[in-house]
């Protein structure tokens, strides 16, 4: 059975976007800093805090969205 076109183009648009996560998160392990003893998880690239606690969170969604655009930008050339 066939998919209509939008199902396989939002198929095919998840796909890219896990193997940009992937390439993202290779070279890249989580920052943890302590926060008045709570922990707190930081983006690799800006600084900001991401999530209170630990969590493997690498980078925030800003700063995965400018990537993932440059990543595809790539991609095309």
């Amino acid at each position: 059975m066939k998919q209509p076109c939008n199902a396989h183009a939002y198929e095919q648009e998840a796909k890219e976007r896990a193997q940009i996560l992937m390439r993202l998160k290779a070279g890249y392990k989580p920052i943890y800093k302590l926060n008045n003893g709570n922990g707190a998880t930081l983006c690799n690239k800006c600084k900001v805090v991401i999530a209170e606690g630990f969590n493997d969170e690498i980078m925030c969604n800003v700063c995965i969205k400018e990537i993932e655009v440059k990543l595809i930008d790539e991609d095309k050339e």
